[in-house]
């Protein structure tokens, strides 16, 4: 299933969508929607079956190009389980964030969360007790 829902909070700047991983990219290319990727500045990709395969993926613009997610501030990947520590090195890629929401992922204080904060500025949400 495919859903993707565009919130009129404010021009181009909340997305929120219920997609597969595999599909994320395809999804945006599909339908030529560049120019709102790069103007995002929240996204919630919570309880989408994503891994850290998919976060890969999602951060390639902005890793290698220096484009895509370029002004997303709010970035929510909460309650997708198969996220985990291996996730982080492409998270912190995306510098303009200011807020993750990690709560339900495998990402851990041992690793993860230390890498976070020796390379972010974040404002972290994490459930301690799922972790």
């Amino acid at each position: 299933m495919i859903m993707i829902k565009i919130l009129h909070t404010s021009p181009a700047t909340c997305w929120s969508c219920r997609i597969l991983a595999n599909h994320l990219i395809s999804v945006l290319k599909f339908y030529s929607l560049p120019d709102l990727y790069c103007s995002l500045t929240k996204l919630s990709l919570k309880e989408n079956c994503l891994s850290d395969t998919g976060i890969r993926k999602l951060t390639i613009p902005q890793r290698l190009l220096k484009g895509g997610l370029g002004n997303l501030s709010i970035l929510d990947l909460s309650l997708n389980p198969s996220i985990t520590d291996d996730s982080i090195k492409h998270i912190i890629k995306l510098d303009s964030l200011t807020a993750l929401n990690l709560s339900g992922t495998k990402v851990t204080f041992g690793s993860g969360v230390p890498q976070l904060m020796n390379h972010t500025n974040l404002c972290l949400a994490l459930d301690v007790s799922y972790t």
